[in-house]
């Protein structure tokens, strides 16, 4: 692995710029997200429901469907990958194949309706005559270069294994997305991250039950920076944040993922606890309403799977510059993490605050789907009766610790301070928060051993045997880039 240095944020800093050289207004972020906005697309989707009926109702074949058309774009962006990386290799990436690519992407003018492009919104090739398609065609004819570089680092974009800095958090890219989905298997009417899903109605009892579930997630870090293979991981920063949510620890965080069959598995299937493993949903499940008594508490609807979903393009535009009054919702990637289940779910996540719930949540478009017993099975063995989204990790061991921390009465000294300064608590509140955990039962120590050392040699054991890049064949790399 080289030591190169790749100065990028997540691609779409440099994209926008090199957009604008060519296109001007056309190229802009906040031009193109406004554009979005006020299309079809967008205005004719199921934005903020108030309920079940507001939700479009979508068949089991155009669930089919758009698991093919999915597939598609995932096929022509590895194609454009290897392709490149040929030509390259052979030095034959002629002025004529570098115009082609960028018109597959969408990032120069091409033969493809603007619905089959790779990044459909990043730039704004619709015009009123003859002439503005003149002046874009020249544009790209006047800058070689720059049509050159931009391809180029789209391509990084769209390949596993490249290592870059997305704000301030080293990253091991997990490659090509164009949606991020999210699937749950009833509708709940609420989708929040798990660190607010029970948060008390009044102010200060919930302002004590976040601050213990964020030191909670604070102690999960500094242990797991205690696991000696982990301080040796070469290919990205540890996100503990990500690692936490997959194990089972209370974050602020919401799941979400680039493969339309992860988020559908979750949609169609349940978790057995009896069985210990994953199982399709059967007619018990969803016959009729209330199927699921505390689905039905909650005010939710079992009979229907909810499929959420947004442009990845339009989130990573967000990210460059928010449009005016409207504000895009930032996803944040997970990458490769020394444990699998991250990689194996194409996981991203929106690290979210109080109250945001992703039903309110306008920049994802809501679906629902009637639940039925083919479905449910085809998805649950498309996906290996869920091998292909929880690996065999052997992670007992390290399970075991992640619910010695939820479950424990006891606090670090350090996670607690952290807690503090993370969420803005005064000194003179941070005394007499102390003080109402204590009256809570809660104790809190300078260190905590949360394993023993044989327990700790064990999951060192585990961090060492997982060897997902070697299986996937990801040779990391860096490329230096530069914004013009």
């Amino acid at each position: 692995m080289e030591n190169k240095i790749h100065l990028s944020d997540n691609g779409y800093d440099f994209l926008v710029n090199y957009l604008t050289e060519l296109y001007g207004e056309r190229g802009k972020a906040k031009h193109n997200i406004t554009r979005y906005l006020w299309s079809d697309e967008f205005g004719s989707k199921c934005k903020v429901p108030n309920n079940i009926e507001d939700i479009p109702e979508v068949s089991q074949e155009q669930i089919k469907n758009l698991i093919l058309r999915e597939k598609h774009f995932k096929t022509v962006a590895d194609n454009l990958v290897r392709d490149y990386a040929n030509f390259e290799k052979q030095n034959k990436l002629t002025r004529e194949l570098e115009l082609e690519i960028g018109g597959i992407l969408g990032v120069c003018p091409g033969p493809l309706p603007y619905e089959d492009r790779l990044l459909p919104h990043v730039v704004d090739f619709w015009v009123q005559n003859e002439n503005e398609g003149n002046e874009i065609l020249k544009a790209t004819n006047e800058k070689p270069n720059v049509v050159s570089i931009m391809v180029r680092s789209m391509i990084d974009h769209l390949r596993r294994g490249q290592i870059y800095d997305f704000y301030g958090r080293h990253i091991l890219s997990q490659g090509y997305v164009r949606n991020y989905f999210r699937g749950e298997n009833a509708y709940y009417g609420k989708t929040k991250a798990s660190m607010f899903r029970a948060l008390s109605s009044n102010a200060h009892e919930a302002k004590l039950q976040n601050l213990i579930l964020e030191i909670k997630m604070i102690d999960f870090a500094i242990w797991l920076n205690t696991i000696k293979p982990l301080k040796n991981w070469p290919y990205s920063d540890i996100f503990h944040g990500a690692i936490a949510q997959h194990y089972g620890i209370k974050t602020n965080a919401i799941d979400v993922t680039s493969d339309i069959k992860v988020a559908l598995f979750f949609a169609c299937c349940k978790y057995d606890n009896q069985q210990n493993r994953w199982l399709p949903l059967n007619k018990s499940d969803f016959e009729f309403a209330n199927s699921r008594k505390f689905i039905s508490e909650l005010g939710g609807d079992s009979r229907y799977g909810v499929l959420f979903a947004m442009p990845a393009d339009i989130s990573n535009l967000g990210r460059v510059e928010q449009p005016d009054n409207f504000h895009v919702t930032g996803v944040s990637p997970i990458g490769f993490q020394p444990f699998l289940r991250c990689p194996y779910q194409s996981g991203y996540i929106i690290e979210t605050g109080e109250p945001y719930d992703m039903y309110k949540d306008p920049n994802f478009a809501k679906v629902k789907f009637r639940h039925t017993e083919e479905l449910c099975r085809y998805i649950y063995e498309e996906m290996d009766e869920g091998r292909k989204i929880y690996p065999n990790e052997n992670t007992q061991e390290f399970e075991k610790i992640t619910q010695r921390i939820n479950n424990s009465n006891t606090y670090s000294s350090k996670a607690f301070d952290i807690a503090i300064q993370n969420l803005k608590i005064s000194d003179a509140q941070k005394e007499d928060m102390e003080k109402r955990l204590q009256n809570m039962g809660y104790k809190k120590e300078e260190q905590i051993s949360w394993a023993s050392e044989e327990e700790m040699l064990d999951i060192g054991n585990l961090a060492l045997s997982l060897r997902y890049l070697d299986e996937s064949n990801i040779d990391p790399v860096f490329r230096i880039q530069f914004s013009i």
